[in-house]
């Protein structure tokens, strides 16, 4: 019987990391930005779900405010994917544009702030 295939190096063949995330992601809750409601956040990007028309496509970089708690932090971001998700739904991924420090810690807190009211929102 011949094998056209080693099957041994199906089994020992690494796998594709499929996660390219460079940092861990937050799950978010009341924090928005001009297209529609962040609904997770990482040191390097966020996802945004948007209700309405595309407004912005692969390789657009936009200005915008992080906005919650009465906080809002200005951010440049990369729109890096764009996916339909239903009849006048997008989900937008944006990677952050040269953050300084001072905004990256701003992020942080935001970020920790939505994570206290997601864990706060699960307990009750």
């Amino acid at each position: 019987m011949r094998t056209s295939r080693n099957v041994k190096s199906l089994y020992t063949a690494e796998k594709p990391d499929l996660n390219h995330r460079r940092h861990g992601r937050i799950r978010c809750e009341m924090l928005r930005c001009k297209l529609g409601e962040i609904a997770d956040l990482s040191a390097s990007g966020m996802r945004v779900r948007r209700l309405g028309r595309k407004v912005a496509d692969k390789g657009d970089v936009l200005h915008m405010n992080l906005l919650a708690f009465n906080q809002s932090v200005p951010v440049q971001a990369k729109v890096v994917w764009v996916k339909k998700s239903g009849f006048l739904r997008y989900e937008f991924g944006l990677e952050f544009m040269e953050l300084a420090p001072e905004t990256r810690a701003s992020i942080a807190s935001l970020a920790r702030m939505a994570l206290n009211i997601r864990v706060i929102s699960d307990e009750v």
